[in-house]
């Protein structure tokens, strides 16, 4: 386990790498979020949402 951290630490040296990982991770989780909660429960929505605003404001900066 260790070995695969410490390979995925050297390939990520430039900054889309890393965008791309952590925005495939967010939309991972957003949807699971959204997923989980169905529409039976809107918190589950508002914090998928609340997870991509803040991916967005990170991105612009």
């Amino acid at each position: 386990m260790e070995s695969r951290y410490i390979n995925a630490v050297e390939e990520v040296q430039d900054y889309a790498t890393a965008v791309r990982w952590v925005d495939k991770a967010v939309k991972m989780e957003s949807e699971r979020l959204q997923n989980s909660g169905g529409l039976k429960d809107p918190e589950s929505y508002l914090k998928a949402e609340a997870l991509r605003a803040a991916w967005k404001r990170v991105q612009r900066g």
